[in-house]
């Protein structure tokens, strides 16, 4: 009964992932699927079917015109999967890429349900909250799509769990790090940035297992030099750019709970509500809807559980989820930025690195939820849950049919896109190809390193 629903519920969200892209039909022609997205799966396609990769491309567009240098932007997408613009059309390969990550996310999150024993109904609440929450939903909608990052949350949260419960080794530092990995080359350089912020404190509360959390920051770093070391060489272009010097979150923590609350709103009512103006006419880098019921589900057994009945069992997240959370309103990275690292230097939306804070508290709301209910076992309970659940299903896709793409792109004006003109031109380009170089062979000693620990790990 078990298996059946649980193959179900992947079942549904593919379904559901499937209705919001308006499976395979919607005009991608908009916003930054038309600027950037598509453009970039262009470069790729059109270099893969003519033998090549796209060291250099024709046109710097998509690359905001930073460089000719396809490699030195960050979030480009370098994933295995992209081969698979060989044989299929740019839209059906945005369809494919969206639902394989949904599946890596789905088994993490039965990770999670195998490391906390999670009941069914449970589980089906963390499967909603995560999955169709108004982050994701609007992140995808208007074309970012290097969002595939978001979906390996649940393998990072798994594996700090164990890291708490003092299960880290080699084996565990190469899982994180490949993980972390993962992300860069699915394009989630931002993603990366934000969970090295998440356990940076940990180095702080795990005493002498920190040596750890410090493993994983470094050797993760280095093992993504092929993607890291090249963006390097761009790096007083992007000072250039005023788009890339500047720091914006939440308005204030008030601002958040309406992002919680709020599915949409027009731009007008929107500038009165979040008193923004110009380039920050855009909800959708604000937008974590998961509805009154899932806003109060998060901060009664997220927070007030948590503080009240499993503070010393989890005390060591406090200060990683209030860090990130404070990281995020208004604009307090500047604190960050002011350290001049380079790779934290590429954070400017920061109202985005809330998903990390708040899919964590999601997360433990769920397991505390779990915990409460184990002693609240009598009838009433398990039907109040269950509607609950109904109401909470009922809001999430209400929320995704105004988030939907087909919907969405009435909102935009439509791009004129010709993608015959993201064509790879590789030319001679000594230190580019020699960063390039340096990385790669980075990449591979810290490869071969952790796999040489691990099996060590394993001898008697």
């Amino acid at each position: 009964m078990q298996f059946i629903w649980l193959v179900g519920l992947y079942l549904l969200g593919i379904f559901i992932w499937g209705k919001f892209l308006s499976w395979n039909t919607a005009p991608l022609d908009y916003h930054d699927w038309a600027e950037i997205t598509l453009p970039r799966l262009a470069m790729l396609q059109n270099a893969f079917r003519a033998g090549v990769f796209p060291f250099h491309v024709q046109d710097a567009a998509a690359l905001h015109e930073i460089s000719d240098r396809y490699l030195v932007l960050p979030d480009v997408i370098t994933t295995p999967q992209t081969l698979l613009l060989l044989f299929v059309n740019l839209n059906t390969f945005v369809l494919i890429d969206i639902l394989f990550h949904y599946t890596l996310g789905m088994l993490g999150l039965l990770w999670l349900r195998t490391q906390k024993n999670l009941s069914l109904i449970s589980f089906t609440i963390l499967f909603f909250l995560f999955n169709f929450n108004g982050y994701i939903l609007a992140h995808y909608s208007v074309g970012h799509f290097t969002w595939g990052g978001y979906f390996l949350f649940p393998v990072i949260f798994g594996l700090l769990f164990e890291f708490t419960a003092g299960k880290a080794s080699w084996r565990w530092t190469g899982l994180f790090c490949l993980t972390l990995f993962y992300m860069i080359l699915a394009g989630g350089q931002h993603h990366f940035v934000w969970i090295l912020l998440f356990i940076s404190p940990l180095l702080l509360t795990s005493g002498k297992n920190a040596k750890w959390i410090l493993a994983v920051i470094t050797l993760s770093g280095l093992l993504s030099a092929v993607r890291l070391l090249p963006p390097a060489l761009a790096l007083s272009l992007y000072e250039k750019k005023q788009n890339f010097n500047f720091v914006l979150g939440y308005p204030s923590v008030q601002h958040l709970f309406q992002a919680m609350v709020l599915p949409d709103l027009p731009v007008e009512t929107l500038l009165a509500s979040f008193g923004l103006n110009s380039f920050e006419e855009n909800f959708w880098e604000f937008n974590f809807y998961v509805g009154i019921l899932g806003t109060v589900f998060i901060l009664y057994f997220g927070l007030w559980h948590w503080f009240k009945e499993y503070y010393q069992e989890y005390k060591q997240f406090i200060l990683p989820v209030f860090f990130v959370f404070f990281l995020s309103i208004g604009s307090n990275y500047w604190l960050i930025r002011n350290l001049g690292f380079p790779l934290f230097d590429s954070e400017r939306v920061t109202s985005r690195m809330v998903a990390v804070p708040l899919t964590f508290l999601i997360v433990s709301a769920v397991i505390f939820f779990q915990k409460w209910l184990a002693t609240h076992r009598q009838a009433h309970i398990l039907t109040a849950s269950g509607l609950f659940l109904t109401f909470l299903a009922s809001d999430l896709w209400n929320n995704l049919k105004l988030w939907r793409l087909s919907d969405r792109a009435n909102y935009f004006q439509p791009l004129q896109m010709d993608l015959s003109t993201n064509i790879a031109t590789n030319h001679a380009d000594p230190l580019y190809f020699s960063v390039i170089g340096i990385g790669f062979g980075i990449t591979i000693f810290v490869a071969a390193f952790l796999l040489v620990m691990s099996w060590r790990e394993k001898k008697p």
